[in-house]
């Protein structure tokens, strides 16, 4: 604890001096770096003593046994064999990427493991069972059995679809789950079940990845979204923009700025292909479609990296010193993405953003303590 307080007061010293030298400066430019470096302070000083807490916590409610599922049962069925659980998915041929993206996305937050537990369990018979939203008093019990996590029959087997060339059969004899850990698979089938009132794969298909993360967290989360996609009354079409073109960049810039993974969960939807435009129509020609079975992928601006359109990303870090967002794509969240702050909001017409209240969380968690004890 020596340590952590010396290295405490060493941060703010440094920020005292330098914010000194910021205010004989009363510009706005120096206004601004002042707010800066105040930010930089709190979160500074904060995050040790968070992390150190968020420790004794879980070692407190580890030694009370008051989590119905333990360590052991985490790190078999959520982790990887190298215990990195954001590269151990992969989206299977159903059209729930963003739910995918969602799952993902809430595993990168250091609350995963504590959250998961506290709602979560592997019943004798092989079954689960899972309250959502998750670590909240008020829940619904959720029963997920192992036929439930099987590849289910297509009901829409060789029915046609529409896409930009016109109509095409479905050619999906079944629809799987994602792959990965089993208890990934669990919340991805407990969401489903949900929403839907069984594991309806083809039901689920197409949504948005913060009402995944809303229906998992319950009040323990908070909505904090942009869209740039608007309706051009003249022409009567949707025209899909990046998030660079919604009028006040600052609150785009504050979220990205100020990106915390001890508050802050998300996914991001890439701009969708304009119908109108040549590249659509190429698109249509090659049976590319512009929503759901996509199949296709562009190339992105200022980047000679390609995203599939209409298509949900998890967002497993932010840089934001270098101001570089990393990415992953639910088809295979092992291969990171980087792009500059400019490079995805360029890029992206959705960042569907989630704030956790850690009060609520702090308070839901004592709850749930209370019931075991």
């Amino acid at each position: 604890m020596a340590g952590g307080q010396q290295e405490i007061e060493k941060v703010e010293n440094e920020t005292k001096e330098n914010l000194a030298g910021l205010k004989e400066n009363p510009n706005l430019e120096a206004k601004t770096e002042i707010e800066k470096f105040e930010k930089r302070q709190e979160r500074e000083i904060s995050e040790p003593l968070i992390e150190e807490a968020r420790s004794k916590r879980n070692q407190l409610l580890e030694e009370r046994g008051l989590l119905p599922m333990s360590k052991a049962d985490f790190d078999q069925y959520f982790a990887s064999k190298d215990f990195e659980i954001r590269t151990d998915l992969k989206q299977g041929n159903t059209g729930d990427c963003y739910a995918v993206a969602a799952i993902h996305a809430m595993s990168r937050s250091p609350h995963f493991e504590m959250i998961v537990r506290s709602s979560m369990k592997k019943l004798p018979d092989g079954s689960w069972e899972v309250k959502i939203p998750l670590l909240s008093k008020r829940f619904q019990t959720i029963t997920i059995t192992s036929e439930e996590l099987l590849p289910q029959e297509n009901k829409n087997l060789g029915k046609t679809i529409k896409t930009e060339g016109g109509i095409a059969p479905d050619l999906r004899e079944v629809l799987t789950p994602v792959q990965g850990k089993e208890g990934l698979q669990v919340l991805e089938a407990a969401f489903i079940k949900q929403k839907f009132g069984m594991v309806d794969r083809l039901a689920a298909e197409g949504g948005w990845g913060d009402k995944v993360l809303l229906a998992l967290g319950g009040d323990n989360f908070k909505r904090v979204s942009f869209n740039a996609s608007r309706y051009n009354e003249e022409t009567e079409q949707l025209e899909y923009l990046g998030l660079a073109n919604i009028p006040n960049q600052k609150y785009v810039d504050d979220v990205l700025e100020n990106f915390d993974p001890e508050i802050h969960i998300a996914t991001a939807v890439t701009k969708f292909f304009d119908r109108r435009t040549l590249i659509a129509k190429v698109a249509g020609k090659l049976g590319l479609s512009l929503e759901g079975q996509v199949k296709g992928a562009y190339r992105a601006e200022e980047t000679l990296k390609f995203f599939v359109p209409g298509h949900s990303y998890s967002i497993s870090k932010v840089d934001r010193q270098k101001k570089i967002v990393t990415l992953a794509n639910p088809w295979d969240t092992s291969k990171p993405i980087d792009l500059t702050f400019g490079q995805f909001k360029k890029t992206f017409c959705r960042l569907e953003a989630i704030r956790i209240d850690n009060a609520k969380l702090l308070k839901n968690m004592e709850a749930v303590a209370r019931v075991a004890a």
